[in-house]
Protein backbone atom coordinates (compact mmCIF):
# COMPACT_ATOMS: atom_id res chain seq x y z
CA UNK A 1 0.00 0.00 0.00
CA UNK A 2 2.60 2.50 -1.06
CA UNK A 3 5.83 2.64 -3.00
CA UNK A 4 8.20 -0.16 -2.20
CA UNK A 5 11.31 1.98 -2.59
CA UNK A 6 10.63 5.38 -0.98
CA UNK A 7 14.36 5.87 -0.51
CA UNK A 8 17.22 7.56 -2.28
CA UNK A 9 19.01 5.34 -4.75
CA UNK A 10 22.32 5.59 -2.88
CA UNK A 11 20.93 4.53 0.50
CA UNK A 12 20.42 0.91 1.44
CA UNK A 13 17.44 -0.28 3.45
CA UNK A 14 16.42 -3.38 5.34
CA UNK A 15 13.50 -5.73 4.77
CA UNK A 16 12.50 -7.51 7.99
CA UNK A 17 10.18 -10.51 8.28
CA UNK A 18 9.44 -11.47 11.88
CA UNK A 19 8.40 -15.06 12.54
CA UNK A 20 7.77 -17.06 15.68
CA UNK A 21 11.00 -19.08 15.30
CA UNK A 22 13.26 -16.75 13.31
CA UNK A 23 13.68 -13.29 11.85
CA UNK A 24 14.54 -13.06 8.16
CA UNK A 25 16.37 -9.88 7.21
CA UNK A 26 17.88 -8.57 4.00
CA UNK A 27 19.77 -5.41 3.14
CA UNK A 28 18.97 -4.11 -0.31
CA UNK A 29 19.49 -1.07 -2.48
CA UNK A 30 17.22 0.31 -5.18
CA UNK A 31 18.53 -0.48 -8.64
CA UNK A 32 17.36 -0.22 -12.21
CA UNK A 33 14.51 -2.66 -12.72
CA UNK A 34 13.95 -3.43 -9.04
CA UNK A 35 16.15 -4.00 -6.01
CA UNK A 36 19.56 -5.55 -5.52
CA UNK A 37 20.09 -7.60 -2.37
CA UNK A 38 23.41 -6.82 -0.72
CA UNK A 39 23.18 -9.49 1.99
CA UNK A 40 20.61 -11.57 3.82
CA UNK A 41 20.41 -13.61 7.01
CA UNK A 42 18.17 -15.69 9.25
CA UNK A 43 18.32 -14.84 12.94
CA UNK A 44 16.91 -17.34 15.47
CA UNK A 45 14.15 -15.97 17.68
CA UNK A 46 14.33 -16.92 21.38
CA UNK A 47 11.48 -19.06 22.68
CA UNK A 48 8.45 -16.91 23.40
CA UNK A 49 9.92 -13.84 21.68
CA UNK A 50 7.04 -13.77 19.18
CA UNK A 51 3.59 -15.10 20.05
CA UNK A 52 0.54 -14.99 17.81
CA UNK A 53 2.12 -12.33 15.62
CA UNK A 54 3.09 -10.01 18.49
CA UNK A 55 6.70 -9.35 19.49
CA UNK A 56 6.94 -10.04 23.24
CA UNK A 57 10.71 -9.62 23.65
CA UNK A 58 11.42 -6.45 21.71
CA UNK A 59 14.85 -5.75 23.22
CA UNK A 60 16.17 -9.27 22.55
CA UNK A 61 15.09 -9.29 18.90
CA UNK A 62 16.09 -5.65 18.47
CA UNK A 63 19.63 -6.40 19.65
CA UNK A 64 19.91 -9.34 17.21
CA UNK A 65 18.73 -7.22 14.27
CA UNK A 66 21.03 -4.37 15.29
CA UNK A 67 24.01 -6.74 15.37
CA UNK A 68 23.20 -7.93 11.85
CA UNK A 69 22.63 -4.42 10.52
CA UNK A 70 25.89 -3.11 11.96
CA UNK A 71 26.70 0.41 13.13
CA UNK A 72 24.80 3.27 11.55
CA UNK A 73 26.74 5.83 9.56
CA UNK A 74 25.02 9.16 9.12
CA UNK A 75 21.23 9.09 8.94
CA UNK A 76 19.27 6.23 10.57
CA UNK A 77 18.79 3.27 8.26
CA UNK A 78 15.27 2.68 6.99
CA UNK A 79 13.36 -0.56 7.16
CA UNK A 80 10.36 -2.25 5.60
CA UNK A 81 8.51 -4.56 7.99
CA UNK A 82 5.42 -6.71 7.51
CA UNK A 83 2.67 -7.50 9.98
CA UNK A 84 0.79 -10.84 9.86
CA UNK A 85 -2.24 -10.80 7.59
CA UNK A 86 -4.20 -13.04 9.95
CA UNK A 87 -4.26 -10.15 12.46
CA UNK A 88 -5.48 -7.61 9.90
CA UNK A 89 -9.06 -6.87 8.80
CA UNK A 90 -9.42 -6.81 5.02
CA UNK A 91 -12.72 -5.80 3.43
CA UNK A 92 -13.80 -5.21 -0.15
CA UNK A 93 -16.06 -2.16 -0.41
CA UNK A 94 -18.37 -0.99 -3.17
CA UNK A 95 -18.73 2.78 -3.22
CA UNK A 96 -20.73 5.08 -5.48
CA UNK A 97 -18.63 6.12 -8.45
CA UNK A 98 -16.75 9.31 -7.60
CA UNK A 99 -13.49 11.18 -7.91
CA UNK A 100 -10.77 8.89 -6.54
CA UNK A 101 -8.76 11.91 -5.38
CA UNK A 102 -11.33 12.65 -2.64
CA UNK A 103 -12.17 9.19 -1.33
CA UNK A 104 -10.94 9.53 2.26
CA UNK A 105 -14.24 10.70 3.84
CA UNK A 106 -16.29 8.08 1.95
CA UNK A 107 -13.94 5.25 2.89
CA UNK A 108 -13.87 6.32 6.53
CA UNK A 109 -17.67 6.42 6.62
CA UNK A 110 -17.93 2.91 5.16
CA UNK A 111 -15.23 1.67 7.52
CA UNK A 112 -17.39 2.61 10.51
CA UNK A 113 -19.84 -0.11 9.40
CA UNK A 114 -17.41 -2.61 7.91
CA UNK A 115 -14.92 -2.85 10.80
CA UNK A 116 -15.96 -4.26 14.19
CA UNK A 117 -13.60 -1.90 16.00
CA UNK A 118 -13.49 1.76 17.00
CA UNK A 119 -11.70 3.63 14.22
CA UNK A 120 -9.60 5.46 16.81
CA UNK A 121 -8.00 2.09 17.64
CA UNK A 122 -6.92 1.14 14.11
CA UNK A 123 -4.71 2.32 11.28
CA UNK A 124 -6.70 2.46 8.03
CA UNK A 125 -5.45 2.22 4.48
CA UNK A 126 -7.17 1.47 1.20
CA UNK A 127 -6.46 0.65 -2.42
CA UNK A 128 -8.73 1.56 -5.35
CA UNK A 129 -9.26 -1.60 -7.39
CA UNK A 130 -11.29 0.05 -10.13
CA UNK A 131 -14.86 0.38 -11.45
CA UNK A 132 -17.40 -2.21 -10.29
CA UNK A 133 -18.54 -4.92 -12.69
CA UNK A 134 -21.71 -2.98 -13.61
CA UNK A 135 -19.79 0.26 -14.10
CA UNK A 136 -21.97 2.17 -11.64
CA UNK A 137 -19.70 1.91 -8.61
CA UNK A 138 -16.13 1.78 -7.41
CA UNK A 139 -14.38 -1.25 -5.88
CA UNK A 140 -12.08 -0.39 -2.97
CA UNK A 141 -9.93 -2.68 -0.82
CA UNK A 142 -9.99 -1.58 2.82
CA UNK A 143 -7.30 -2.63 5.31
CA UNK A 144 -7.42 -2.04 9.05
CA UNK A 145 -4.75 -2.96 11.59
CA UNK A 146 -4.82 -2.31 15.32
CA UNK A 147 -2.57 0.60 16.24
CA UNK A 148 -1.05 -1.48 19.01
CA UNK A 149 0.04 -4.10 16.44
CA UNK A 150 1.63 -1.55 14.12
CA UNK A 151 3.30 0.21 17.06
CA UNK A 152 4.68 -3.15 18.22
CA UNK A 153 6.63 -3.58 14.98
CA UNK A 154 7.65 0.08 14.85
CA UNK A 155 9.04 -0.27 18.39
CA UNK A 156 11.01 -3.35 17.29
CA UNK A 157 12.60 -1.44 14.40
CA UNK A 158 13.50 1.42 16.75
CA UNK A 159 15.05 -1.04 19.23
CA UNK A 160 17.18 -2.29 16.33
CA UNK A 161 18.32 1.24 15.47
CA UNK A 162 16.18 1.37 12.32
CA UNK A 163 13.34 3.61 11.18
CA UNK A 164 10.15 1.85 10.02
CA UNK A 165 9.57 3.65 6.73
CA UNK A 166 6.97 1.12 5.51
CA UNK A 167 4.78 -1.30 7.47
CA UNK A 168 3.14 -3.67 4.99
CA UNK A 169 0.85 -6.70 5.36
CA UNK A 170 2.60 -10.00 4.65
CA UNK A 171 -0.24 -11.17 2.35
CA UNK A 172 0.26 -8.14 0.10
CA UNK A 173 4.05 -8.28 0.35
CA UNK A 174 4.00 -11.90 -0.81
CA UNK A 175 2.04 -10.98 -3.92
CA UNK A 176 3.83 -7.73 -4.74
CA UNK A 177 7.21 -9.46 -4.48
CA UNK A 178 6.05 -12.16 -6.88
CA UNK A 179 4.60 -9.60 -9.29
CA UNK A 180 7.85 -7.64 -9.39
CA UNK A 181 9.87 -10.79 -9.92
CA UNK A 182 7.52 -11.87 -12.69
CA UNK A 183 7.69 -8.51 -14.44
CA UNK A 184 11.39 -9.12 -15.06
CA UNK A 185 10.72 -12.34 -16.98
CA UNK A 186 10.31 -12.71 -20.71
CA UNK A 187 6.90 -12.21 -22.30
CA UNK A 188 6.19 -15.92 -22.58
CA UNK A 189 7.11 -16.53 -18.95
CA UNK A 190 4.98 -13.61 -17.84
CA UNK A 191 1.90 -14.91 -19.61
CA UNK A 192 2.37 -18.23 -17.85
CA UNK A 193 2.69 -16.42 -14.52
CA UNK A 194 -0.59 -14.59 -15.12
CA UNK A 195 -2.35 -17.92 -15.74
CA UNK A 196 -2.33 -19.73 -12.39
CA UNK A 197 0.46 -19.16 -9.90
CA UNK A 198 0.11 -20.28 -6.31
CA UNK A 199 2.31 -18.63 -3.69
CA UNK A 200 3.05 -20.60 -0.53
CA UNK A 201 4.80 -19.23 2.55
CA UNK A 202 5.54 -21.84 5.20
CA UNK A 203 6.20 -20.49 8.68
CA UNK A 204 6.88 -22.21 11.96
CA UNK A 205 3.24 -22.33 13.03
CA UNK A 206 1.19 -21.21 10.03
CA UNK A 207 1.26 -21.60 6.25
CA UNK A 208 -0.10 -18.93 3.91
CA UNK A 209 -1.45 -20.02 0.54
CA UNK A 210 -2.06 -17.17 -1.89
CA UNK A 211 -3.62 -17.47 -5.33
CA UNK A 212 -2.99 -14.06 -6.96
CA UNK A 213 -5.93 -14.34 -9.36
CA UNK A 214 -7.64 -11.22 -10.63
CA UNK A 215 -7.62 -8.02 -8.60
CA UNK A 216 -5.90 -7.76 -5.22
CA UNK A 217 -5.88 -9.33 -2.74
CA UNK A 218 -6.67 -12.46 -4.77
CA UNK A 219 -7.48 -15.52 -2.68
CA UNK A 220 -5.60 -16.03 0.59
CA UNK A 221 -5.92 -18.62 3.33
CA UNK A 222 -3.85 -19.10 6.50
CA UNK A 223 -3.52 -22.73 7.57
CA UNK A 224 -2.69 -23.54 11.23
CA UNK A 225 0.16 -25.81 10.16
CA UNK A 226 3.86 -25.07 9.79
CA UNK A 227 7.37 -26.40 10.02
CA UNK A 228 7.32 -26.69 13.80
CA UNK A 229 4.49 -29.22 13.68
CA UNK A 230 6.54 -31.36 11.30
CA UNK A 231 9.50 -31.18 13.68
CA UNK A 232 7.34 -32.21 16.64
CA UNK A 233 5.84 -35.09 14.66
CA UNK A 234 9.29 -36.33 13.61
CA UNK A 235 10.56 -36.15 17.19
CA UNK A 236 7.63 -38.24 18.38
CA UNK A 237 7.89 -40.85 15.63
CA UNK A 238 11.66 -41.23 15.81
CA UNK A 239 11.87 -40.98 19.59
CA UNK A 240 14.51 -38.22 19.42
CA UNK A 241 14.86 -34.71 20.82
CA UNK A 242 13.36 -31.69 19.15
CA UNK A 243 16.79 -30.46 17.94
CA UNK A 244 17.62 -33.88 16.47
CA UNK A 245 14.27 -33.95 14.68
CA UNK A 246 14.90 -30.46 13.30
CA UNK A 247 18.26 -31.66 11.89
CA UNK A 248 16.54 -34.62 10.25
CA UNK A 249 13.91 -32.34 8.75
CA UNK A 250 16.47 -29.92 7.33
CA UNK A 251 19.24 -32.30 6.29
CA UNK A 252 17.54 -35.62 5.55
CA UNK A 253 17.34 -38.90 7.45
CA UNK A 254 20.06 -39.86 9.94
CA UNK A 255 22.65 -42.39 8.66
CA UNK A 256 21.11 -45.32 10.57
CA UNK A 257 17.75 -44.62 8.90
CA UNK A 258 19.11 -44.17 5.39
CA UNK A 259 18.93 -47.88 4.63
Amino acid sequence: MGRLFPFRRTQSWFAVDVGSSSVKIAEAVAARGGARVLRAGVLPAPAGAVENGLVRRIEALGDAIREFAGPARGKPRRAVASIPGRRVIIKRLRLPRQDTANLDPAVEFEAMEAIPEELDNVNLDYHVIGPSADGDGLEVLLVAARKTLVANYVDLMEAAGLVAAVVDVDHFALRSGSDRAGSARSGSDRSARDGADVLVHVGARTTTVHVPAGDPPGYVVDLPLGGEQFTESLAQRLGVSRDEAEAVKCNGPPPEAAG
